[in-house]
């Protein structure tokens, strides 16, 4: 007879099985994606909960425990997108991520200021876009740490804006008022350790960071 901690360890395994290839994934990335701490807290939360269901059911046999593991993230995770969990998570998804809108190319109004984008940390392959005041995005473009004043220029119609980053849960916010004064786009991430344990948790649409965006008048 296999013995319980045997069991236990199999189921164990088997509830972090998804969480380890979302991991794995994450590492192959062209802009890999690194977890945090609470991340794993999440992760040892699963290997618990796997080791308790074979207890409850008294599993004997290590290779069923594995599976009766691994089919607790899926419950989870089907219960997430069923129940009020799921509203409480789709509010920090904009409709601008939402709605499948097809952009248009960035046309300047002359009574809106230009911007300058100013990363305080690395943000390759991010964009910016901008959005009516339906929420409908209207226009993106790619950022750099190179891009200029002279670069981003905001469309006509455009209510609000945000940064587009891999890394870090997209967060819109009001275009600049009209000014004569340049303005800086100052944008970093900011670590979220409940952000990162809903990952581990099995909340995969979530990002381990938020964006941060400043505006600042030169």
């Amino acid at each position: 007879m296999t013995s319980k901690l045997t069991i236990a360890l199999a189921a164990g395994t088997g509830g972090i099985a998804p969480s380890l290839v979302h991991l794995a994934q994450g590492f192959i990335k062209s802009n890999p994606d690194v977890p945090g701490f609470f991340y794993f807290v999440g992760v040892a939360i699963f290997f618990g909960l796997g080791a308790l269901v074979a207890f409850f059911f008294a599993e004997t046999e290590a290779k069923k425990a594995f599976f009766l593991g691994i089919g607790l993230p899926a419950l989870i995770a089907t219960a997430q997108a069923q129940g009020p969990l799921k509203s409480a998570f789709t509010h920090l998804i904009p409709s601008a991520y939402a709605q499948a809108t097809v952009p248009v190319p960035p046309v300047a109004s002359e009574r809106q200021p230009k911007l300058s984008f100013k990363p305080s940390t690395d943000c390759k392959e991010c964009e910016i876009w901008f959005t009516n005041s339906a929420g409908t995005v209207i226009s993106k473009q790619m950022l750099d740490s190179s891009t200029n004043s002279s670069a981003i220029a905001i469309p006509k119609g455009a209510s609000k804006f945000g940064v587009a980053d891999p890394k870090s849960n997209f967060k819109l916010v009001p275009v600049p008022e009209v000014s004569n004064t340049p303005v800086t786009i100052e944008f970093e991430r900011k670590y979220s350790p409940l952000n990162d344990l809903r990952r581990g948790l099995g909340d995969y649409n979530i990002k381990s960071y938020d964006a941060d965006i400043q505006i600042k008048r030169n």
